[in-house]
């Protein structure tokens, strides 16, 4: 067992900030007054000692049989991964969860720019909100984020076994949204529509993976998504949200959380129609023509002149 010091009991983001974390449940006050994501709290007994008998069995092999360094070193790395998200300490993959929920933000998260610039110059966090109401709610939002945060470690790692715990949580939101769809108190809310987009996300992460792109990975017991299938995917998701979008009509707008996610799904929407020639939805330019939306919609004009290249482009 190798010693690893006295760790600190707080947040991941106090740790990385270097403050003091209070420790306060649900979310800590730093966390609170600065409206970031509060992670919650390592155990930490847990991570006091850490197993490396595993990793000196495989450096005394190695040193015995000879074998090629690079290759070594690799099978190192993946046996550290593995290690990593063994799931007989609940605390280890803890961890490796919080480090996926903030790479995902710090990496994902876009922002909703309003005409009033409200929001401050980072623009207007829209995904926070619903992320914390999930959390408390049992929602499907904390669950794909931390899903997509994973594939995007498993991509930058080069850890198999991290997009195979993101897969599986990929899963498990969506039975969780088919269930909302089939409620109609849940099917329209903001969490719906974010999810879907959310979904969609994950699959660009996915196909960025060197070993989905080569088919080299195994999920779930079967090879990945070729990625034109991945792409097929993305798109199933973006309709669906588009779709729900449709359905829940100008009473998006009425607070500017539905009014970002609405506008993150029509960037989405222009990137895709542009790319495969087709005009974007009518609902979409009934909500363009609205000047009551447009008064506090980011560049209008701007996405107007896109939705009417779109059309052309289809012509």
């Amino acid at each position: 067992m190798g010693f690893s010091g006295k760790p600190s009991k707080g947040c991941a983001p106090c740790r990385a900030k270097r403050t003091k974390c209070d420790l306060v449940q649900p979310a800590c006050t730093q966390c609170v007054r600065k409206n970031r994501v509060c992670t919650g709290y390592r155990n930490e007994q847990d991570l006091l000692f850490r197993n490396e008998t595993k990793l000196v069995m495989r450096k005394a092999q190695r040193k015995n049989d000879g074998t090629d360094s690079a290759s070594s070193m690799f099978a190192d790395q993946l046996l550290q991964c593995q290690d990593l998200m063994h799931y007989q300490h609940p605390s280890r993959g803890a961890a490796v969860e919080e480090e996926a929920v903030l790479h995902f933000f710090a990496n994902y998260n876009e922002k909703f720019f309003l005409s009033d610039s409200e929001g401050g110059q980072g623009g207007f966090d829209y995904l926070l909100p619903v992320f914390q109401e999930d959390m408390n709610s049992g929602g499907p939002i904390p669950e794909i984020i931390r899903a997509n945060g994973l594939a995007a470690l498993g991509n930058a790692k080069g850890c198999p076994e991290l997009l195979v715990a993101a897969r599986a949580k990929q899963v498990k939101v969506l039975r969780q949204l088919n269930k909302r769809l089939q409620d109609p108190a849940t099917s329209l809310s903001n969490s719906s529509i974010l999810t879907c987009l959310m979904l969609g996300v994950f699959e660009n992460i996915i196909c960025d993976s060197p070993q989905v792109r080569t088919n080299k990975i195994v999920l779930s017991g079967q090879i990945t998504n070729h990625p034109s299938q991945c792409a097929q995917a993305t798109t199933y998701h973006l309709k669906g949200a588009s779709a729900l979008a449709s359905l829940r009509g100008p009473s998006q707008f009425d607070d500017d959380i539905g009014h970002g996610i609405y506008a993150r799904m029509r960037g989405s929407l222009l990137a895709h129609c542009l790319q495969t020639r087709q005009p974007l939805p009518d609902f979409v330019l009934a909500f363009l023509d609205n000047e009551q939306i447009s008064q506090r919609d980011f560049e209008p004009e701007f996405y107007k002149l896109l939705a009417r290249l779109c059309k052309k482009r289809n012509s």
